[in-house]
């Protein structure tokens, strides 16, 4: 057995959707998600929808002071609405990147996946009452199918779920 080649690069600017080999026989596909580009109104409903929960935690506190702190865990909170992330699946794993960070989570640490109205959700090993918590949402739109397609091939026969 071969040892995986590195991916193509990264391009700076969005990149289509599209399935890559990778090793002659791996397929691979590569996109971008950045929420607050891709879906403005949902950005835009959850800012607002967070920035009245501050308010609310202020009423409730009885000072004002608690709504910046709470903006602020809640707004942070959705990190990757606010980011471009570059999503990258191929046989090494699902591969993530936010400007500088990198991280590949293991295809060995999920058991199946699941095809969601606006992406994929892959699930994890742990069979614990939180154990959906610690499972991987890939938001897509176009490459809906392709990244489905590649979760399939990659995680064990048998274990993929479709609603």
């Amino acid at each position: 057995m071969s040892t995986p080649s590195a991916p193509p690069p990264l391009e700076t600017q969005r990149p289509s959707p599209q399935i890559i080999v990778t090793d002659g026989q791996a397929p691979a596909i590569e996109f971008r998600r950045w929420s607050l580009v891709d879906e403005p109104i949902t950005a835009a409903i959850a800012a607002t929808a967070s920035l009245l929960a501050s308010l609310g935690v202020a009423l409730i506190a009885g000072s004002l002071w608690w709504s910046p702190v709470a903006a602020a865990i809640l707004l942070g909170s959705l990190w990757r609405m606010w980011l471009p992330v570059q999503y990258r699946l191929w046989e090494l794993g699902v591969e993530q990147t936010v400007w500088r960070w990198q991280w590949t989570t293991p295809w060995d640490r999920f058991i199946r996946s699941e095809t969601q109205q606006r992406g994929v959700f892959l699930l994890p090993q742990e069979k614990t009452s939180f154990g959906r918590i610690s499972g991987l949402y890939i938001p897509c739109g176009e490459e809906k199918g392709e990244v489905a397609a590649i979760a399939d091939h990659y995680l064990p026969r048998n274990t993929v779920g479709r609603p």
